[in-house]
């Protein structure tokens, strides 16, 4: 492992978990870049009972807060053990109430510098399914979140490669930022991607335009990198931006996509949810998406 210069300030990273496949990745990941930035870990479990569970005859439900009880400190017992294991400090809570709620006051409260979570948990009638959960947290936190996807995602290694990916707009400008920090820290390769809208590309000379926009926008990131000692590659690509950013993560073997909460997305913004969102729900490869603080407020 490379020796690392600690250049993003990072003192706490909350993890939400219901022991699920998918949350355990999560906290392997967490655990991953906790050890690389020198940060600690909050393990947080939600119980939610939904209220209509109580309206069927005959359910015990004192025993059903003891099964979630039960099986929440299994989960966080999981999460100490990861941490002990490489040397990360913890702490753990549980809190009850809706998942989303708890997961953005838990992050409030305890001031954490990043959530890492993943993109869908248990389901059923004891489980909000968590990719509506991760959505919601995305909309309200107002720290980074890190997105790991299902059982898709690589192993958490030494991450040589990270991309980030921009529009020139003010809402990337934090996400640029965060990346170029990351990489720093972490002594990794940065890609940066410019995608053109096809969709907003017909006429030519708007495509010109496009195109010459991202070019700059891609040489400041790449005097930036330079001047940070940050190994650079850009490209600039045509297509729907979230689907250009996912397949451009795949083909390129990056550990995590970094991107801003809100860019230049009208149309998706409007009718499909942003970029962000969609490249969370497609991706193969964990999504850090960081808000500007226009979009905080």
């Amino acid at each position: 492992m490379r020796p690392l210069a600690i250049l993003v300030y990072m003192e706490s990273i909350l993890v939400p978990t219901d022991g699920s496949r998918n949350a355990t990745v999560a906290v392997d990941h967490a655990v991953a870049l906790a050890t690389r930035l020198g940060a600690s870990i909050r393990g947080l479990y939600v119980t939610h009972v939904p209220s209509y569970i109580g309206i069927e005859a005959g359910i015990d439900m004192d025993a059903v807060r003891s099964a979630f009880e039960a099986e929440g400190e299994a989960a966080l017992e999981a999460v100490r053990s990861r941490c002990k294991r490489a040397g990360v400090p913890v702490t753990t809570e549980t809190r009850m109430g809706r998942p989303a709620r708890q997961i953005r006051e838990a992050a409030t409260d305890a001031q954490v510098d990043l959530v890492v979570m993943g993109t869908h948990g248990r389901s059923g009638v004891s489980r909000l399914l968590l990719g509506s959960v991760t959505e919601s947290v995305l909309r309200g936190v107002e720290v980074p979140v890190l997105v790991i996807p299902s059982a898709e995602a690589p192993e958490p290694d030494d991450y040589d490669r990270i991309l980030v990916a921009t529009d020139a707009s003010e809402g990337s400008r934090a996400a640029t930022n965060m990346a170029l920090e990351l990489a720093g820290s972490l002594g990794t390769e940065l890609h940066g991607l410019y995608v053109l809208d096809d969709r907003l590309s017909r006429a030519e000379v708007v495509e010109r335009a496009l195109e010459g926009e991202g070019a700059n926008e891609l040489a400041d990131l790449e005097r930036e990198a330079e001047s940070r000692g940050v190994s650079f590659i850009s490209a600039i690509e045509t297509g729907l931006p979230h689907e250009s950013i996912r397949d451009y993560a795949a083909d390129h073997d990056v550990d995590f996509v970094v991107m801003g909460s809100h860019g230049r997305d009208v149309i998706d913004r409007a009718v499909l949810g942003s970029v962000s969102e969609r490249v969370v729900r497609t991706a193969s490869r964990p999504v850090l998406v960081v808000r500007s603080a226009e979009d905080a407020e």
